[in-house]
């Protein structure tokens, strides 16, 4: 005897008009723009939720528990060669060339190891921690003060804005910020 998957319903309530009407999942992800994934995993969710009674445990709960298992090998600034110490000590020098160190960012951080980027699984360079206000290098970059340059202002960025990479609002903050370097040395 062959077990046959439940039969799913390929109409929604319209997250977009509260209960105003129907549509099919392909028409709502069209109206969001098929780019959202993180907002039509949300919608899913909030959808079964809805239908079954219970709670959906969505991608972005897996990430975050992820993302707080990690542990950081963190490299003490007295611990780094004076060639990477002679950079690191640059940074605040560095963040002036966009206007300083947001009011958010406590201290900079250097680690032997990153996270894995949750999408990719590749090494991130560095990461903007909210939570603690921190922003964290990896050690490597240290090597070249325009590595360490590129990633500490990209960082800045998302401490400026708030936003995640690969959002419209971050790339018109880098945007502005090249603008602005740009102009410090033609000008």
């Amino acid at each position: 005897m062959s077990v046959q998957p439940p039969v799913l319903d390929d109409t929604m309530e319209c997250p977009l008009c509260v209960g105003k009407g129907q549509l099919r999942r392909t028409e709502v992800l069209e109206r969001l723009g098929m780019k959202d994934f993180a907002r039509v995993a949300q919608l899913s969710a909030e959808e079964a939720f809805r239908r079954e009674g219970n709670p959906v445990r969505d991608l972005s709960v897996y990430q975050s528990e992820w993302e707080q298992s990690f542990e950081f090998k963190f490299v003490k600034p007295d611990s780094l060669s004076s060639n990477e110490r002679s950079i690191y000590e640059r940074w605040k020098e560095i963040a002036e060339l966009v206007g300083g160190v947001p009011k958010r960012v406590q201290e900079l951080k250097v680690s032997e190891t990153m996270r894995p980027d949750f999408l990719t699984g590749s090494e991130t360079q560095g990461l903007w921690d909210p939570t603690s206000g921190t922003i964290i290098i990896k050690r490597s970059l240290l090597g070249s003060l325009s590595h360490f340059a590129g990633t500490l202002l990209h960082e800045v960025a998302h401490a400026r804005t708030g936003y995640g990479d690969v959002s419209r609002e971050l790339e018109n903050e880098l945007t502005q910020m090249l603008g602005t370097v740009a102009e410090l040395h033609l000008v």
